[in-house]
């Protein structure tokens, strides 16, 4: 049955006109409850889980922009800082007592910004940091336990959640899943013909696929199906989107 209902998340280009949704909240985050747990989604790109004080983050991707220099490619050297500079913000503020990555901590093979991430990492040694290894983390292991980095190679439960990095998993689990690797966006339109491509939270009544939390990342602009919850994400804020006549259930 999972794997049935995790096809219907595709990489494909799919327009929303703005006209056909409706924000129903300007609130800087969004609280929900989702199978009795407290779920506050952030405009920074990520959940606080308030009921285990745990901070959701996904697909980082530190070190692309020094991967990509070394392959002759000009981007920003900074971008992997900024991402840091935003998750030191999120753990200054809500103390949570784990920081769950969902994947893709790092972008590719080692390089000089693992180093910068292990002595930022030392900031926090009374803090867990759990990773679900993603397809870009294929650094070796022991830089991995270097920095103190919980990590699971398949998928792990808590609670009454599951979380991986790509949404395919088998039958493993019954457990509502969180997953990343998408990058999920729509695109939105406006009256005047403008559009703008935001990212999201994407929730179905099976699963949740979170937002790239790294700056240096894409959107997989995704179709929703009948029932699904999209909460676009600003700089400033998060609002949720509905799409009449379907109305969305509570999780």
């Amino acid at each position: 049955m999972q794997n049935k209902r995790i096809q219907c998340i595709k990489r494909i280009d799919f327009c929303i006109n703005i006209a056909n949704f409706k924000a129903f909240s300007t609130i800087q985050l969004i609280s929900l409850s989702c199978h009795g747990h407290t779920l506050e989604l952030l405009p920074e790109r990520a959940i606080f889980w308030r009921d285990t004080s745990t901070l959701l983050v996904s697909d980082i991707h530190l070190g692309k922009a020094t991967h990509f220099r070394k392959a002759g490619i000009p981007v920003p050297f900074r971008s992997g800082y900024k991402d840091l500079v935003m998750l030191e913000g999120l753990i200054s503020k809500y103390n949570p007592n784990e920081v769950l990555i969902l994947g893709d901590l790092f972008h590719s093979t080692h390089n000089s910004e693992w180093e910068v991430f292990k002595q930022w990492r030392d900031k926090f040694s009374s803090t867990h940091f759990r990773l679900i290894a993603g397809n870009h983390d294929i650094i070796a292991e022991r830089h991995y336990d270097d920095a103190e980095l919980i990590v699971h190679f398949d998928l792990y439960e808590c609670g009454p959640f599951a979380f991986s990095h790509i949404p395919e998993v088998n039958s493993k689990s019954d457990k509502y899943l969180f997953s990343g690797h998408i990058h999920p966006g729509i695109r939105l339109f406006g009256k005047g013909g403008q559009a703008e491509k935001l990212p999201i939270f994407y929730f179905s009544k099976d699963f949740a696929v979170m937002p790239a939390f790294g700056n240096f990342t894409g959107l997989g602009i995704i179709k929703p199906n009948t029932g699904d919850k999209l909460y676009a994400i600003t700089p400033t804020q998060v609002f949720a989107l509905q799409h009449p006549p379907h109305v969305f259930p509570d999780l």
